[in-house]
């Protein structure tokens, strides 16, 4: 159509017609011309050899810098993976080490007739908390008055949402005031007249049987981990995969429940493992109600605070990085007294939910989140 009026343009303005390929000419000088010019051209002639290649090399520059990262990042995993590896095995030949020195342990006392059992360390312990030492030579007659026939009773802590074992019972004040007044009418210890230890101060035995419940409270998630044949030494040790489950093995020697499981018929074993739902299982399942005909209750004797007082002594210090139960109320109670800790036992119960833990040899809190709770909850002590 352009060509055709060309031609007709060529022939008002010449007097003849133009021939097509001069047509043809004149269109294409007249295209460069509107191209020089800035003016509109169809898309097809905008079309620049030099911005295709532009965007070429750069989607290959994309496409190598993400295939060298790619590449990078499966490095790193090989060698992460590689490395845990080593680390995997290296754990696991020293735990076959470990095994095979307890085994020969086990094999050399076995040779010689030596049967340990808990009460037998328990003894040990009871025999040098109550032997006079720097540590704990000033005591208080009050504390060392023995818990004769207290009822111990598997129950359920509301406040720690958890089955737990507990003092129900615990003699009565007449009873108390009898065997101090029998203690002071007779040749008083020495270590009654020293200064009073803030360890052990003098308590009723209401706060007693508070402290004791307080520390039996924290040890609930290891209520499952004793087996009677830690309490007798008739005992051969345990070897089976599910004794080590149910804790037959475990070193839950130095804790305030070994002492109140000691005198514990099996039976209370037996219900202890049932309130949780499988062993290492962190739900929990109500024991029956103390009031019912299926309640697990138990007569004990020698829970005293002197007697914790002597494992808590026998412990690691306050350096260490992980602190006890046990540790635990006697240090609260020499930092801010028995009334301060005891106004204030259900908030900190409260606050050591899920932070009591049981690395296979008892129940520990670590120093840091102990330290933190407590500056929480009662503040910074005095003096």
């Amino acid at each position: 159509m352009l060509l055709s009026q060309l031609s007709s343009l060529s022939s008002l303005v010449f007097g003849f017609p133009l021939e097509s390929t001069d047509t043809t000419m004149i269109f294409k000088a007249w295209t460069n011309l509107r191209i020089g010019s800035g003016q509109n051209v169809p898309a097809d002639d905008q079309a620049s050899p030099s911005k295709a290649e532009q965007r070429r090399a750069q989607v290959r520059k994309a496409q190598i810098q993400h295939r060298q990262r790619k590449a990078n990042y499966v490095k790193t995993l090989e060698t992460d993976a590689e490395r845990y590896r080593e680390m995997i095995a290296t754990t696991r030949r020293e735990a076959l080490a470990i095994h095979a020195e307890n085994e020969a342990i086990k094999a050399q006392l076995l040779q010689h007739s030596l049967k340990l059992s808990l009460d037998q360390n328990l003894f040990l312990t009871e025999q040098m908390a109550s032997t006079p030492s720097p540590r704990n030579d000033d005591h208080e007659a009050y504390n060392m008055l023995p818990l004769e026939d207290i009822t111990m009773t598997l129950g359920y802590d509301d406040i720690m949402n958890a089955p737990c074992y507990y003092i129900s019972s615990s003699p009565s004040p007449s009873q108390f005031g009898s065997s101090v007044n029998s203690l002071e009418g007779s040749a008083a210890p020495e270590t009654c007249s020293a200064a009073p230890n803030p360890h052990l101060p003098e308590m009723t035995p209401q706060q007693i049987q508070q402290a004791i419940n307080f520390i039996l409270a924290l040890e609930h998630i290891c209520r499952d981990h004793s087996h009677p044949s830690l309490f007798s030494s008739s005992s051969e040790f345990p070897s089976t995969d599910e004794d080590c489950i149910t804790g037959r093995e475990s070193g839950h020697t130095l804790m305030a429940t070994s002492l109140a499981l000691r005198s514990a018929p099996s039976n209370v074993f037996q219900a202890a493992r049932k309130t949780k739902l499988f062993p290492g299982s962190s739900i929990s399942i109500r024991p029956p109600a103390p009031d019912s005909s299926d309640a697990v209750s138990w007569q004990a004797s020698g829970l005293t605070l002197q007697s914790l007082y002597g494992l808590a002594c026998s412990l690691h210090g306050k350096d260490d990085a992980e602190v006890t139960p046990v540790q635990v109320w006697f240090e609260l109670v020499a930092r801010y007294g028995v009334d301060a800790v005891l106004g204030a036992i259900d908030q900190m119960k409260r606050e050591f939910i899920g932070v009591v833990k049981c690395p296979h040899y008892g129940a520990v809190l670590e120093r840091e989140a102990f330290e933190s709770i407590v500056g929480r909850v009662l503040g910074s002590a005095s003096g």
